[in-house]
């Protein structure tokens, strides 16, 4: 963790490279042993598949066992909520690179264990941000940059905590592993999807005003008709 800070800032303060893409992400998975902030990734998307492995920077892992326990990224808007990942990669199957990123979560909020000496959260996410793998150097002039899009990808957290005694009577919940789970984009209607939509409750809207128009307002051809079948119709009467 020493060293982490201090490369993402260097990357950052790099001059630009000359060769960028950017892949989304529709699957994939961040795993960390929150014990040694060691983890591993894997991203998927339309002909790409990236894995790696190396340290990652994520909040703090121990709370007390009465109080709300808060995951990483319950404030991803803010500057001290991002969590960051770097190491080593392969990108499909072949070229290594090394990895280098800032990322975070939104949907979290602050929750309690139930008091059992294992215990695992689940909760829905959406990712933002795009880590890159990059080689020789993340950012370095003349480089290469892969920025891996997660922005508005959907998912779910999946945290386990391990309850423990200090032996001076404090009690405390202590994280043992994270696992980020990446199911894809969150789906959004297409613009033609819409406008079908709409244009079907349009007409749906129409034909029902125009029905319910005729049965109170008919016109004379259709009150005569409808006074024809009336007395067309046989009477019913009560047998003794």
């Amino acid at each position: 963790m020493k060293f982490l800070g201090f490369v993402l800032l260097l990357s950052l303060a790099a001059a630009p490279c000359l060769k960028a893409d950017t892949f989304q992400v529709t699957s994939g998975y961040i795993a960390v042993n929150t014990v040694n902030d060691l983890g591993s990734w894997s991203f998927s998307g339309n002909a790409f598949s990236i894995t790696g492995s190396g340290e990652a920077g994520f909040c703090g892992v121990s709370f007390v066992a009465t109080g709300p326990i808060t995951p990483c990224g319950t404030n991803s808007g803010t500057s001290g909520s991002q969590l960051a990942i770097i190491g080593s990669s392969i990108l499909n199957g072949t070229q290594s690179l090394g990895f280098d990123g800032l990322w975070g979560v939104n949907g979290l909020t602050p929750f309690f264990a139930d008091g059992s000496n294992v215990f695992t959260y689940t909760a829905p996410i959406t990712f933002v941000g795009s880590p890159v793998a990059c080689s020789p150097l993340c950012f370095a002039p003349g480089g290469i940059n892969d920025f891996f899009n997660l922005n508005g990808d959907a998912g779910y957290l999946t945290m386990v905590l391990t309850k423990f005694d200090d032996g001076q009577g404090n009690v405390y919940y202590e994280k043992t592993s994270e696992i980020y789970t990446i199911t894809g984009p969150v789906a959004t209607p297409e613009p033609g999807t819409l406008t079908f939509l709409f244009a079907g409750l349009g007409a749906a809207a129409l034909l029902f005003k125009r029905k319910t128009s005729r049965l109170l307002n008919p016109t004379a051809t259709e009150r005569q008709h409808y006074a024809v079948k009336s007395s067309a119709a046989p009477s019913i009467s009560a047998s003794a």
